[in-house]
């Protein structure tokens, strides 16, 4: 329960609080109320009187996932994004990614412009580097990113909502409601609201028939339960790659059409034609590139 105050604290953080971005505009207005002339025109506006507009407030897409979540490729091997390696200060990004070990050891990254994660020469990014620069094209300032990947991690075992997962240290909260708090929490730092989450998952289902049939409901559950802590939030599934090689994939991706057709809000993204890396689940730096630019594309 005290877990559960802190989660809905931050939340009302994350609504409450506004910030003004870097590059907040400035509008012409004119003085006191004046009649309008025939050309819509104020004949007494004042051209140099200036007022701050409006607060904008940043708006924070949550990546969620296992190993594609957290990006398992290099920078270097990118081909399709100039200056790939290059930090993007109008995009802040906060990252917890792990391995799904007991307890989780996370290794969680401080809130920093948008750039390759550092320290690892092989896999150091994922879909944000695109994403990312995507969003800020559009409105510039305007967005956040915030990333919790925990690798070789199931729905039904590691994520699903009521999983005991982890059971280190004993009497902690489940990994749901971990990347919950976290998300929450990097919200109401980065001054913005939660517009949309991306779920790149689904591998490690695949793998096992039992897990692959409770995946469309299991998804459900999940996307229930997160809208009531971020009510009406876009969730945005990233298709398990038609690529795999994982015997019950082709019930994993038709569990995700399913909850894509069935669920308001659900925006499912087709990965044809995305590579992945020789003997991986895992896209390649191209792969993961254009990934993010499907992605951004669909986000509202």
């Amino acid at each position: 329960m005290v877990y559960r105050l802190a989660i809905l604290t931050l939340v009302a953080a994350c609504t409450e609080s506004a910030a003004t971005l870097p590059d907040a505009a400035s509008v012409a207005v004119a003085p006191d109320a004046a009649v309008l002339a025939p050309d819509g025109a104020r004949p007494d506006a004042t051209p140099d009187a200036t007022v701050d507009a409006a607060p904008r407030r940043r708006q924070i897409i949550a990546l969620w996932g296992q190993s594609n979540a957290a990006g398992r490729a290099s920078w270097t091997d990118v081909t399709t994004l100039a200056d790939a390696d290059a930090p993007v200060p109008s995009v802040p990004l906060a990252q917890q990614i792990a391995d799904a070990s007991n307890p989780i050891p996370w290794s969680s990254i401080p809130t920093g412009p948008l750039a390759p994660r550092t320290g690892n020469q092989t896999q150091n990014m994922g879909i944000e580097l695109s994403l990312g620069r995507a969003l800020d094209a559009r409105t510039p300032n305007g967005y956040g990113l915030v990333k919790v990947g925990v690798g070789s991690a199931s729905l039904q075992y590691n994520f699903r909502v009521d999983a005991p997962y982890p059971t280190l240290p004993a009497g902690g909260p489940n990994l749901f409601t971990q990347m919950i708090a976290y998300t929450a929490a990097q919200c109401a730092e980065m001054n913005g609201d939660l517009a949309a989450i991306v779920w790149i998952q689904g591998e490690d289902d695949a793998t096992a028939s039992n897990f692959a049939a409770a995946y469309a409901d299991n998804l459900e559950t999940l996307i229930a339960r997160t809208r009531d802590t971020f009510p009406g939030t876009p969730f945005i599934i990233s298709e398990l790659s038609p690529l795999s090689v994982a015997p019950y994939a082709d019930v994993v991706r038709a569990a995700e059409a399913t909850v894509a057709a069935a669920v308001p809000g659900v925006t499912l993204v087709d990965t044809s034609g995305l590579a992945l890396q020789p003997n991986q689940p895992h896209y390649t730096a191209d792969g993961y590139v254009e990934l993010g630019d499907r992605v951004a594309a669909v986000i509202p």
